[in-house]
């Protein structure tokens, strides 16, 4: 499986990482006929920091609705940034843009500086 997460074996186990947590969501909503997809990118930590994270893309209708198997209750907000979607195994192309050399600046800014 290349290291990836297996999401039978996750639920074997009956406990995961938000890999695991987003390979047996994306099973599951799939199974009941659901067009999904994992999405991997950038989570904003309580710290400030941004880490890497997964997350799941459903399709509902025409719509596309993100649930984050971590925090289930919460909507997927702008402290997501999803870089890559599609299978497990597509998380490999996370790995290989992260190898490249990235330059970036993300402002912060605030709801009010909008009015």
């Amino acid at each position: 499986n290349g290291g990836f997460p297996e999401p039978i074996a996750a639920l074997r186990k009956g406990y995961g990482d938000c890999n695991e947590r987003a390979a047996v969501l994306a099973f599951a909503l799939n199974k009941l006929g659901f067009e999904v997809e994992e999405v991997f990118g950038l989570l904003r930590l309580t710290t400030g920091q941004w880490g890497l994270h997964a997350w799941v893309r459903v399709r509902v209708g025409q719509q596309w609705i993100e649930i984050d198997p971590n925090h289930p209750t919460q909507a997927v907000r702008v402290d997501h940034i999803g870089l890559v979607a599609g299978k497990t195994s597509d998380q490999s192309r996370l790995t290989r843009l992260l190898s490249e050399p990235i330059q970036a600046e993300i402002s912060a800014w605030s709801t009010s500086s909008l009015k």
